[in-house]
């Protein structure tokens, strides 16, 4: 959802072109393309716009989605560098010297 284009131009093109075509519709019922086109455009699915109350939503949706995707960018790079700069406690078995990260 972070990826579509809020003015939903593409996304109406989509189901203009693509769910829209005579042979698609034609073997639908009337209650099918009621469901996917609604009542105003289920007649005539190559007239199919969204309503403006439609767009908003998909704008609201698409905001929330690269929000959250920011963030959880964000989040993860903050944990990778947190990872970093944990001291580390050098312990000797032996001959060897190992490594040991705290947590928290």
């Amino acid at each position: 959802m972070a990826r579509i284009n809020p003015d939903c131009a593409e996304l109406e093109n989509f189901v203009r072109k693509i769910l829209a075509d005579k042979n698609y519709v034609a073997d639908l019922s009337e209650a099918d393309r009621i469901s996917m086109f609604g009542e105003m455009f289920a007649k005539f699915p190559s007239k199919f716009t969204l309503m403006p109350g439609e767009k908003a939503l998909i704008a609201d949706v698409v905001d929330t989605a690269q929000k959250m995707t920011f963030y959880r960018h964000q989040d993860a790079k903050e944990r990778v560098y947190a990872k970093e700069r944990l001291p580390s406690v050098h312990q000797y078995h032996g001959e060897k010297k190992i490594t040991v990260r705290r947590l928290g």
